[in-house]
């Protein structure tokens, strides 16, 4: 039985393509991305409006669903970021947030490793 292996996308063409939704890059791989459901949603929303909340009195940019370049060739997607205020403006993120959130729902499933970026 013949098994196919997906075709490598390069970073290039990922960075440059527009996904609906949006979808995460892993070592030349697209991996769809679970967005939840109403519990998943209504949390993220609560945490992003916190956080967004004390945005001057932290010194904080908070936004939702950023491309955030963990390494070359892994670019993932967090529900939620706080970047610093003074930090560079970058379409993709690159300079490391302060905190990225990632909110699981009952049918997520973690296919990567914590660790793994």
């Amino acid at each position: 039985m013949a098994t196919s292996i997906p075709a490598l996308v390069p970073i290039e063409k990922y960075l440059n393509t527009m996904y609906h939704p949006d979808r995460d890059f892993v070592d030349g791989q697209i991996e769809k991305r679970n967005l939840g459901e109403f519990d998943h949603a209504r949390l993220r929303i609560l945490l992003a409006s916190w956080l967004a909340n004390h945005e001057a009195e932290w010194n904080i940019v908070t936004v939702t669903e950023q491309r955030v370049r963990v390494t070359e060739n892994r670019v993932r997607i967090p529900d939620i970021c706080a970047l610093r205020s003074d930090a560079p403006y970058e379409p993709v993120t690159q300079t490391p947030p302060l905190l990225c959130i990632e909110v699981l729902s009952k049918r997520s499933s973690v296919a990567h490793n914590p660790g793994d970026g």
